[in-house]
């Protein structure tokens, strides 16, 4: 060989080299190439949740069977996570990935699908508390209508802050401790008395009007979770999760407060003459009466 051929030689190894070093760095810097052909940032998924025994897809590619699971090197773009396993309720939504960003989808829960157990066989409870997982029941008391008419009822007060209810008005106000600071006029209408939990973790509250499902954070912002037709019976927070439990016309349902995408919403089970019905403190067993008895569904 000719030291010219020798030359060429070497000096094409040596662009080889160059170029595979470049590439190697670009990948290891999280860089990849299109099928288009560019070079682009990728960016990080991380999920987490409950069960950790579950089975994560990425557009229908199994890519972990454990929470939590960090996916890295993904091209900018739109992603369709499933989470699934047997013997729950999907959790499904389309998350963009960035570049040089992680998308988190954490907190997730996936929820039972269990039948309901009958635990007593009385027809007329009409009220159901819980002590732990054991369930306490009454009947209901006859009550004597009183006719009282309320200018203003407090019906929550948290972090320094009254959740007002004027009857007369259909209004909802949030007032302050300060009495310097007036009355702040929320844009709910609320035609009878509404149902007001609060939770702690994310301090807000929630409110179930006969239709229409809020969030209203202390700082008054507020987030309409749900507007349907049917009736709004019951609301809850279940637990510390960012999920809640309502009782809407005949079905018990678990609705997602993370509204990216959309909510993931879980039908428990449909009886139409369900009444009373309440959650443990751990969220992991739903309570309530119908013409049959009373009955408790496992659902975590």
């Amino acid at each position: 060989m000719t030291t010219r051929g020798r030359h060429i030689i070497f000096i094409i190894f040596v662009v080889l080299f160059a170029a595979t070093s470049a590439l190697t760095l670009l990948y290891a810097s999280g860089y990849r190439v299109t099928r288009g052909g560019r070079v682009v940032e990728t960016g990080i998924l991380f999920v987490n949740g409950k069960p950790r025994d579950t089975h994560v897809f990425l557009n229908q590619q199994l890519m972990g069977a454990k929470l939590p699971l960090r996916v890295p090197h993904l091209i900018p773009g739109s992603y369709r996570i499933r989470v699934a396993k047997d013997g729950y309720h999907a959790w499904e939504k389309t998350l963009d990935i960035r570049p040089r960003e992680t998308a988190f989808a954490t907190e997730l829960v996936l929820w039972k699908q269990a039948a309901p157990e009958q635990r007593s066989a009385q027809r007329d409870i009409n009220k159901i508390t819980w002590d732990g997982d054991e369930l306490i029941m009454q009947r209901a008391a006859p009550t004597v209508s009183i006719q009282k008419k309320e200018r203003i009822k407090t019906l929550s007060h948290q972090e320094k802050r009254f959740l007002l209810w004027e009857p007369a008005s259909d209004n909802l106000m949030l007032a302050y401790d300060d009495t310097d600071t007036p009355p702040q006029q929320l844009s709910i209408a609320a035609p009878k008395e509404p149902i007001v939990a609060w939770n702690p973790e994310i301090k807000r509250w929630l409110i179930a009007t006969a239709h229409e499902l809020w969030l209203l954070g202390s700082d008054g912002a507020l987030t309409l979770v749900e507007r349907t037709s049917a009736e709004i019976k019951t609301a809850l927070f279940l637990a510390d999760y960012p999920y809640v439990l309502a009782h809407t016309g005949d079905d018990l349902r678990i609705l997602e407060l993370d509204d990216r995408d959309r909510r993931n919403v879980v039908t428990l089970i449909t009886r139409p003459s369900a009444r009373a019905v309440t959650v443990n403190a751990a969220a992991t067993l739903v309570a309530f009466a119908d013409d049959e008895g009373v009955w408790a569904m496992e659902i975590k």
